[in-house]
């Protein structure tokens, strides 16, 4: 709740970060208390993103907020829907170290870009 009350945009690129993170070591690991926790870190990860990213598509959308908000809830349903499917094909066709690529991209996903931040 304190997330959404004050914005602290750096916060992103971390919510971000801990979201692919978890999601990815949850598939190398074998202890139950990281399986219990990693999910847990994977929302916390979507909560810090997620408020930022709303605040940030309101305020680019000009007169179209409503068409805005919506392809922005859309785009992170679809994300949620196709992230476990793609995953379970790399697994199958790739074998479990074939999920390093998801790693990889969370990673890189991310990093300052010069666009955005206006350096």
């Amino acid at each position: 709740m304190i997330r959404s009350v004050y914005p602290f945009p750096t916060w992103s690129p971390l919510g971000i970060f801990l979201c692919g993170f978890s999601r990815s070591a949850m598939t190398f690991t074998q202890n139950n208390w990281f399986i219990l926790i990693l999910p847990m870190l994977s929302g916390l990860g979507s909560s810090l993103f997620h408020p930022e990213a709303a605040r940030l598509v309101n305020a680019i959308s000009g007169t179209q907020k409503g068409k805005a908000m919506g392809t922005l809830f859309l785009s992170n349903n679809a994300g949620f829907a196709v992230y476990p499917m793609a995953a379970g094909f790399s697994a199958y066709y790739f074998g479990i170290m074939g999920l390093i690529i998801y790693s990889v991209i969370s990673f890189s996903c991310p990093l300052p870009d010069e666009r955005v931040s206006g350096n």
